[in-house]
């Protein structure tokens, strides 16, 4: 019999969390369902557990690779995968008692090939709650129903300061599409934007999306990736991993030149939504002077200088707009420079002063 839930499970050095994650999976009322479970490589006795958990029951199945990273081994999952639907669970987060059951009741009910539901955040670090208020926000479903690819990637992607939530964890897929669209995912190690570079393959090829607000997704914010620093060494990850993620969204607008123009329209929003937080970080975050210079290098060789101005003069007030007509106004480039250059909020930001320093040997 068909599955009618897929669940993939990506696991790397996770044997603790997998104890308490797939069990709670096996105990979901929707009993129809298939759990694959990808041993990305694990070295800390992952694949006993897992071993163990398959013995007991028949639906958890074990796909084993060498260590290739999240993105290829979700992909190895959903192609061994059977469901008539895919979701997909990260072994240290959970679902909610009948997740997988309401979900697939209300996908099939509304006949979509991509339902996103609510997610209940945990956070694990302490964060301020102005923070937690915005990422709540951001995980928030927008309700409607959205009809045709573009609808439904201008309602997650319509520019860099509006970009809503892209986890695959908090949606249900239908599973021919989910498939097809993995089958296209590069074989590259991507940590950083790998949900949201496959959620843009999987809404290319869907004609309809739906939102529910039931909060189905338990998320334990601030461990793994989520929870990793501002440092010059995650500066220079998160940047590599932007250039393989545009790269490779722009190899697949070249494969499918009927949709080309809104892949490389969300390859350069998403490129640039990734790499944005890092602006705003105090230099003192990137470690020594030759480190955060190190920083500002790496984040302004992502984009054109002129760009970068452009997203600052939405992002600050007045000093930025100065900023802005400072590069139309070259006689007044010099004033304008020392009167930002020396303000408070300048000085905090290290890849802007960078800007300036660029703008100044423009004019000159």
């Amino acid at each position: 019999m068909t599955p009618a839930v897929s669940i993939i499970v990506p696991v790397y050095n996770k044997a603790e969390d997998l104890k308490k994650s797939i069990p709670a999976l096996l105990a979901q009322p929707l009993g129809n369902l298939e759990i694959v479970c990808v041993d990305d490589g694990s070295t800390d006795g992952s694949a006993s557990v897992l071993a163990d958990l398959a013995a007991r029951d028949g639906r958890v199945k074990i796909v084993t690779q060498e260590n290739k990273g999240t993105s290829v081994a979700r992909k190895t999952g959903v192609l061994a995968s059977q469901g008539e639907y895919v979701m997909f669970l990260d072994p240290d987060d959970g679902f909610a008692p009948d997740a997988c059951g309401q979900a697939y009741r209300a996908a099939k009910s509304a006949d979509a090939d991509i339902l996103q539901f609510g997610t209940d955040i945990h956070f694990i670090s302490d964060l301020p709650d102005s923070l937690k208020k915005q990422i709540c926000g951001f995980f928030t479903p927008q309700q409607g129903t959205f009809d045709g690819s573009g609808t439904i990637l201008n309602a997650c992607f319509p520019d860099v300061e509006h970009v809503r939530s892209y986890n695959l964890c908090m949606r249900i897929f239908r599973g021919d599409i989910c498939r097809k669209a993995f089958a296209e995912v590069a074989n590259e190690r991507i940590l950083i934007g790998e949900d949201g570079y496959a959620f843009i393959l999987c809404a290319f090829f869907a004609q309809r999306a739906v939102s529910i607000p039931d909060r189905l997704y338990i998320y334990n914010l601030g461990g793994g990736v989520s929870g990793t620093a501002r440092t010059l060494a995650h500066v220079k990850r998160c940047c590599g991993d932007a250039r393989k993620v545009h790269a490779a969204l722009l190899d697949f607008a070249d494969r499918h030149p009927d949709g080309a123009a809104g892949i490389r329209r969300c390859a350069e929003t998403f490129r640039e939504f990734l790499i944005k937080p890092f602006l705003f970080e105090p230099p003192e975050s990137f470690g020594t002077e030759e480190e955060q210079h190190e920083a500002a290098a790496e984040l302004l060789g992502m984009l054109p200088p002129e760009r970068w101005i452009e997203i600052l003069s939405k992002e600050r007030t007045a000093r930025e707009a100065d900023l802005k007509r400072a590069w139309d106004q070259a006689d007044l480039l010099q004033e304008k420079y020392d009167a930002i250059r020396n303000s408070t909020v300048w000085r905090m930001s290290l890849p802007l002063r960078k800007i300036a320093d660029f703008m100044k040997g423009r004019r000159n």
